[in-house]
């Protein structure tokens, strides 16, 4: 195993990390675990995917639920492949990708978040209504 240290630049550090994320076998140390959060140049970027991240698990654990059929509709390389195509033929700066994607998985996720939750309830209501046709039907 090879250890290396890089220093990015502020400007490039999107396409740098997009070109090595592409690359397997890369693990990323943090060099500045005592500057926090707030200062670090990247850290709202980190946020943005975790949060996302979050979003899409809740997305498929529903998924999961109502046995929605998961389409794999890339293989990573393909897809990274295609990514990097697009960003680049793109108008916007690379960087705006992340922040459109994240909005539209927020807003898709709390469509389907209101459908569950309304889905429940309706659960919840027919459950009442057999409840209570079981007690008029006893008397």
């Amino acid at each position: 195993m090879l250890h290396f240290e890089i220093n990015i630049p502020r400007d490039s550090g999107w396409n740098v990390m997009n070109n090595l994320g592409t690359t397997p076998y890369i693990e990323f140390i943090d060099m500045n675990e005592d500057v926090p959060a707030f200062n670090r140049n990247f850290a709202n970027y980190v946020r943005t995917c975790d949060e996302s991240l979050a979003r899409l698990m809740s997305v498929e654990l529903l998924m999961d639920k109502f046995n929605v059929p998961k389409k794999e509709t890339f293989q990573v390389d393909e897809y990274c492949s295609v990514l990097s195509e697009y960003l680049q033929n793109r108008e916007k700066e690379p960087h705006t990708y992340l922040e459109e994607k994240d909005t539209w998985i927020q807003e898709r996720s709390e469509v389907l978040r209101n459908y569950s939750m309304k889905y429940r309830e309706m659960e919840s209501q027919l459950n009442r209504i057999h409840e209570e046709r079981i007690v008029l039907d006893t008397d």
